[in-house]
């Protein structure tokens, strides 16, 4: 039986180039830069009890807004989220298991004090057919900022197809993904992510659309290398290209003030992992 606890610390950033906004002069360069605590408990051999803690800050670069309309001011300079899980997953058999787990989330300015906050949930089965694969499926319903909460279904997979490749869907920073895992040797892997990520930010009272929203949404795509020195410590850095990006401001009354797409735009990422 592993540990009875056990504890994961990440720590992550990313710089994307700055990217024109919808074909204008216009443009918008993000930085974003955060860590993630995980933790899991072996309350018995069938039940394992799981909690974590998000921190992610984004800073957006706004240039040559004018070219979108005359006096237009930067929308937001920095924006922060907040996140806080719990969950479980109970086994029931030697090949099937289910689980929950609930998400509350702060997200926007600083000085957005009011309805910046989502929550989640979801409920999911899985199978283990053998040691080497494992399929999901479930809903989540999410909340989200001035807009009718959502009801996912979902399909989970995660494969090893040999002794060095394993593919599996995986949570991202804000977001969902599927990603391949390349074990090179015991100290080194690669890893290609394909994700979709969709943040929403609460804007704050003194912002130039007062209590409004930013909708960030777009499907990073990321190859990533990762050292490990030691079995409590992993290392890397990643490239990456961000595709689909769209930038929506709304009012807070839901009218929509800005909607632009911008062009793909590379990225570049460095990652640091600490096992407690």
């Amino acid at each position: 039986m592993p540990p009875k606890f056990g504890a994961t610390v990440n720590f992550r950033t990313r710089g994307f180039q700055e990217s024109s906004l919808g074909g204008s002069n216009a443009e918008l360069g993000i930085a974003r830069s955060g860590f993630d605590l995980n933790l899991n408990y072996f309350a018995s051999p069938d039940l394992i009890l799981l909690g974590g803690f998000t921190y992610e800050d984004s800073r957006f670069a706004w240039e040559s807004l004018s070219a979108l309309a005359p006096g237009q001011q930067t929308p937001v300079g920095s924006a922060r989220i907040l996140s806080g899980n719990i969950g479980a997953i109970r086994r029931l058999t030697d090949r099937w298991s289910i689980g929950t787990t609930f998400t509350v989330r702060s997200t926007g300015e600083t000085a957005a004090t009011s309805n910046s906050q989502e929550t989640g949930f979801s409920l999911f089965g899985r199978y283990s057919k053998d040691r080497t694969s494992s399929f999901s499926i479930g809903f989540a319903t999410i909340s989200q900022l001035s807009d009718d909460p959502l009801v996912i279904p979902f399909v989970g997979y995660e494969g090893r197809l040999n002794d060095k490749l394993t593919i599996a869907t995986v949570p991202v920073a804000a977001g969902i993904g599927i990603q391949g895992r390349y074990q090179l040797d015991p100290k080194q892997v690669y890893l290609l992510t394909v994700a979709f990520e969709n943040r929403n930010f609460r804007l704050g009272p003194n912002a130039p659309i007062q209590n409004g929203v930013l909708r960030d949404q777009g499907f990073p795509i990321e190859l990533s290398y990762r050292f490990r020195p030691s079995a409590k410590v992993e290392y890397g850095a990643s490239i990456g290209y961000l595709l689909g990006q769209t930038i929506t401001l709304e009012a807070a009354n839901g009218s929509t003030v800005l909607d632009r797409t911008l062009r793909p735009t590379p990225f570049i990422g460095l990652n640091a992992q600490f096992r407690l």
